[in-house]
């Protein structure tokens, strides 16, 4: 009987430690659409990718703007292509940063759990910062002002 008791014992006590990781773990998303906090406070998982300086998965409050989620991912980060911001929401939207803060959407885009935000970077920004191109064409160029004044 004793035997018994300590295994159901045991046990219990395995499950409980399982379910509070299980719980407190943050780095796995659930499946629910929205999640509530243990302070009542409705969140659910978006993601913004692409070229912003802190790029994820994020837990945010439910009724959040585009503009609190960028500032949240880090902001754009330099070179970005603010002028077509891709947003997955069930819905394909693509706006201009600048005209959605003046207000000039007339629809509001409603962040929902599991809203992707894409942002692209520029190609100029792709070119210079990519390929390394204005360093390797100042190498080039000192290469034939060398063999220019070799050959005098």
């Amino acid at each position: 009987m004793k035997k018994v008791f300590k295994i159901v014992l045991t046990l219990v006590f395995i499950n409980y430690l399982f379910l509070e990781i299980l719980i407190s773990s943050e780095s796995v998303i659930p499946n629910q659409d929205y999640i509530t906090d243990k302070d009542g406070i409705v969140k659910m998982y978006v993601n913004v990718i692409g070229h912003v300086n802190n790029p994820g998965s994020f837990l945010v409050y439910d009724g959040i703007d585009i503009v609190t989620l960028l500032a949240l991912a880090g902001g754009p980060a330099r070179g970005a292509n603010l002028k077509k911001i891709k947003i997955y929401n069930g819905q394909n939207f693509e706006i201009n940063f600048n005209e959605y803060i003046k207000g000039s959407y007339k629809n509001n885009i409603l962040i929902t759990p599991r809203t992707t935000i894409y942002i692209e970077e520029k190609i100029g920004s792709k070119m210079f910062n990519g390929t390394n191109l204005v360093s390797s064409l100042l190498q080039l160029l000192n290469i034939i002002i060398t063999i220019e004044r070799t050959q005098d």
